[in-house]
Formats: structure tokens, C-alpha cells, sequence
């Protein structure tokens, strides 16, 4: 009976256990709560190591790759046109063979980066490239230089598209434009950086028996080959096993991610049916459309601005130095108006006033003859297209989600490069010095692009809308999970950004 009351008697309250329990409750929920209110700080960090890891490589690498496609415009002033006895027609040509093989490469370039882990990629096809640029120096007629343009446009097509797709798996998207445009100010970067390398070529004029020309080719090719080593060392592949990262850094890189996803197929093989879906995407061929209607006046001023500063009455070697400030001022733009767009989370504002400023810019170009008024232009019309081009990009990282972004993103520039075609062939030396034809054209084609701009974002606005309000454009009860998981951006979830 005793050993039965004890067994059975009511706990004894004891306080210093129930203090004990009390205190234990109370630490959880501090480190809970603790942890909450640190996520964002801790966040910020583990983008800056992002930031520092992943961003000094891909820039440097672009660098390259734009030097290696615009350097003939500073070779066609540099003499390749009497050394290989080009006519206009035939060095037009041989700009938008790069063009065209660039277009047709890029989405099978994408289709082909599922397959491989993105360092080997990306250190294959640069070091082809800057391979064929080190050949493109020991060109000797229009036929070697048309194939080696064309086959430079092969091996680089995989790097743009390649590189976006990279970028939108480690950042979220009010982080992205700033990124994208921090990797394409580098092709302004590349425009400062050819200007002093063209002019100190032709001081090798007649050095070993070469040209000057062919001293550029050699100089911006042969760094790029060995930079494809670097790539292949210290691209991150795999988050999970880089050495910079603690376990909860990595964590939490992979939770930041996933909620910005409305599903998790991202990284899944394409079915037959998805790739088909992907490329009719009409969505996709309008914002591709609208990105070349920048590219195009943005690749003729890349590739003929010494040519436009030359015609001015500027010296080959003054030339050369003037194409600096211009770039210079669309790097920065382009970087501030992207880190504006991330913080504001909207893109379609700042492609339209690139646009608008870009077009007005090309409008007085074809009505003012002054020499320095029109250099100054010049100035404002980079400003616009460099503004314009990385909120299009993002725009298109942005708003597909799933399986299919791949795809879609390299659709995107693959349409928006078809206007490197139309620039290779647009400043016809009968229209010089004045060009008034080609900026009359720049200037139309952008208000287009402003107007397309705001067309998709009323489109994006108003499926959004619908979302909030529980009208889908799928019923996804009586699907599988698998399928749902699949949906991407056409999950009822996802919000389109504007």
C-alpha cells in the first residue's frame, strides 16, 4: 500500500526545475527570434562572398569575349580592309557571319549546358574562341576571315546565355539586375580597353613582318586561351562543395533560393514537349524582339565608333582614345540604372526612358553637324542603349521559372543578336560622315522597342492581377504533383516582376 501511494502520489513542484524548464523555453525562442531578425544581415554577407567569388570571373571572361568580337572594328581602321583588299561589302559580310552563327548556336548552346557542369563548359568553348582569335591574325583573304568570324560566332554563343542562366541560380531577383549589369558594363569596359590597344598596335606596324591589325588579334586572343584554365579551376560548379562557405552559409544560400521558386524543376531535363513550348513562347520572341531593337544601334556603335570618330576628322591615334569616354559613361549608367531597378523591383521604367533618351539622342545626331556636338550625342546614346539592355535581360531571367528558363533566356538573345546583323550592314561609307540614314533608323527602331516594352509589362500586370484574385490560367487540382512541380512561371504562385 505504501509503495503503491508513493508511485501514484502527484508530483512534487520543485522550482528550481520548473525555473530550470522556463529559462531552457525562454533561450529557444531567443535563438529563434534572434535568428529571424539576423537572417538579413546574415544574408548580405553571404551575397558579398557571392559577390567576390562569382562576379570577377565572368566579367574578366566577357571582357575578352567582347574584345575578340569588336576588335575589327578597331582592325578596319588599323588597315585589315588594304591588307586583305576587302570592299565594304565584303568586310560587312564577314561581321555578320559572327552574327549568324552566334544565332543559330545559342539556344543548342543552352540545350547542351544541362548536360555538362558549367566550368567545363564555359573553359571549352573559350578556349575555341580565343583560339580562333589567334588565328584571325594570320588571316590572308576575304574567305579565311568570313570562317574565322563565323566559327568565333559558334564558340561564343554559349558564354552570354550560358553565363545569365549561371548568375539567376545563385542571386534572387531584386538582386539580379545589378549583377547583369555589373557582367555587361564589361562590355564597355572591353570598348575603353581596345581604343589604347589599337593605338598602341599601330606602333608595331611592320614589326617581324606583321601588321598592326594582326598584333591586336594576337594580343586580345592568346590571354583569353589561357584564361579558359582559370575558368575551368575556379568556376563554381556545385554550392555544396565550395571551401569559402560555412555549412550554414550554405544552408542558407539554398533556402533564399527556393523561395524565390515556385517550383523546384528548374534544373530538370527538358521534355520534347517543353523545348517545343519554350520556343513558340511568344512572350519570349516579343522581349527577344524588343532586345534587338536595342542591340542593334548598341552593336553599331561598338564595333563602328572609331570608324563614326574617324569620319569626324579625329586622327587614327585620337580615335582610338576618344572611343574611352563613351564607354566609360555607359558602363556607369548601365550599372545605375540596374542598381536603381533593383531597389525600385521594377525593370520595365528604366528600359523605357533608355529607350526614349537613346532614340532622342540618335534624332539629333541626324540633324546637327557640329563635330563636338555630335561627340557629346554620342555620349547620350550610349547612355540610353546601355540602360536599356541589362533591365531586357534580367527581365527575361526574371519571369520564367521551371525546366524551360534556359531555353527561354538564350531565345531571347538569340532573337535580340539579329540585330548585330542589321548593324554590320548599316553604316554604309556613302552615308558618311554624316550617317543620317542609320540614326534616323536607331531612332525609330527604339521608340518601337519603348512601345513593345510597355505592351508586355500591361500583359505581365494583368496576369499578376488575375493571380491575386484566384483566376489562373491552369486548374491544377486533378494534376499529378510532377506535372505541377513542372509548371514554372505558369504556376498559380509565381508573380511576374515589372
Amino acid at each position: 500500500m505504501i509503495s503503491y501511494a508513493i508511485e501514484n502520489a502527484p508530483p512534487v513542484h520543485n522550482p528550481d526545475v520548473d525555473n530550470e524548464k522556463l529559462s531552457r523555453k525562454n533561450t529557444e525562442h531567443l535563438k529563434r527570434t534572434s535568428a529571424l531578425f539576423q537572417e538579413p544581415k546574415l544574408e548580405r554577407e553571404l551575397v558579398k562572398k557571392l559577390d567576390y567569388q562569382i562576379l570577377p570571373l565572368v566579367c574578366v571572361l566577357y571582357c575578352f569575349s567582347f574584345l575578340d568580337r569588336v576588335n575589327i572594328g578597331n582592325a578596319k581602321i588599323a588597315g585589315i580592309e588594304d591588307s586583305l583588299q576587302l570592299n565594304p561589302s565584303q568586310f560587312s559580310t564577314c561581321l555578320a557571319l559572327f552574327y549568324l552563327s552566334y544565332i543559330l548556336f545559342e539556344v543548342p548552346a543552352n540545350v547542351l549546358l544541362k548536360h555538362f557542369k558549367i566550368n567545363v563548359w564555359i573553359s571549352i568553348i573559350m578556349f575555341l574562341w580565343g583560339a580562333v582569335t589567334v588565328v584571325t591574325a594570320f588571316v590572308t583573304s576575304y574567305s579565311t576571315l568570313a570562317i574565322t568570324r563565323f566559327f568565333l560566332g559558334v564558340f561564343e554563343a554559349g558564354y552570354v546565355p550560358g553565363i545569365l542562366y549561371y548568375l539567376s541560380t545563385f542571386y534572387k531577383r531584386r538582386e539580379l539586375a545589378t549583377r547583369v549589369a555589373i557582367f555587361l558594363c564589361f562590355n564597355c569596359i572591353a570598348g575603353m580597353i581596345s581604343g589604347p590597344i589599337g593605338y598602341a598596335t599601330t606602333f608595331l606596324e611592320g614589326k617581324l613582318g606583321m601588321h598592326g591589325w594582326q598584333f591586336l588579334f594576337l594580343i586580345e586572343g592568346v590571354p583569353t586561351t589561357l584564361l579558359s584554365a582559370c575558368c575551368y579551376y575556379f568556376m563554381i560548379g556545385d554550392i555544396q562543395k565550395v571551401k569559402w562557405l560555412t555549412d550554414a552559409q550554405k544552408e542558407l544560400q539554398v533556402q533564399r533560393i527556393a523561395r524565390e521558386k515556385a517550383t523546384t524543376s528548374e534544373h530538370a531535363n527538358l521534355t520534347w514537349k517543353e523545348f517545343r513550348t519554350s520556343i513558340f513562347d511568344w512572350r519570349a520572341w516579343a522581349l527577344g524582339i524588343m532586345f534587338m531593337l536595342c542591340v542593334t544601334p548598341l552593336t553599331g556603335i561598338s564595333i563602328f565608333l572609331p570608324t563614326l570618330l574617324q569620319d569626324l576628322g579625329f586622327s587614327i591615334g585620337v580615335t582610338q582614345l576618344l572611343v574611352i569616354p563613351i564607354n566609360l559613361v555607359g558602363a556607369i549608367a548601365e550599372i545605375a540604372s540596374a542598381i536603381a531597378a533593383d531597389r525600385m523591383q521594377q525593370r520595365f521604367p528604366f528600359i523605357f526612358a533608355g529607350s526614349c533618351l537613346a532614340s532622342l539622342s540618335f534624332f539629333a545626331l541626324c540633324l546637327v553637324q557640329n563635330h563636338w556636338a555630335r561627340y557629346a550625342l554620342l555620349h547620350f546614346a550610349m547612355i540610353g542603349v546601355t540602360m536599356t539592355a541589362p533591365c531586357i535581360l534580367t527581365w527575361a531571367s526574371d519571369n520564367w521559372d521551371g525546366p524551360t528558363k534556359a531555353i527561354s533566356i538564350a531565345l531571347v538573345i538569340c532573337l535580340g543578336n539579329v540585330g548585330g546583323i542589321f548593324a554590320s550592314f548599316i553604316f554604309r561609307p556613302s552615308d558618311g560622315p554624316a550617317y543620317v540614314m542609320p540614326f534616323a533608323v536607331f531612332a525609330g527602331i527604339l521608340v518601337m522597342g519603348a512601345a513593345a516594352s510597355f505592351v508586355l509589362k500591361r500583359y505581365w500586370k494583368r496576369v499578376n492581377d488575375n493571380r491575386d484574385m484566384g483566376v489562373y490560367e491552369i486548374d491544377i487540382t486533378d494534376m499529378k504533383s510532377e506535372e505541377v512541380d513542372r509548371l514554372g512561371d505558369r504556376h498559380p504562385s509565381f508573380r511576374y516582376l515589372l
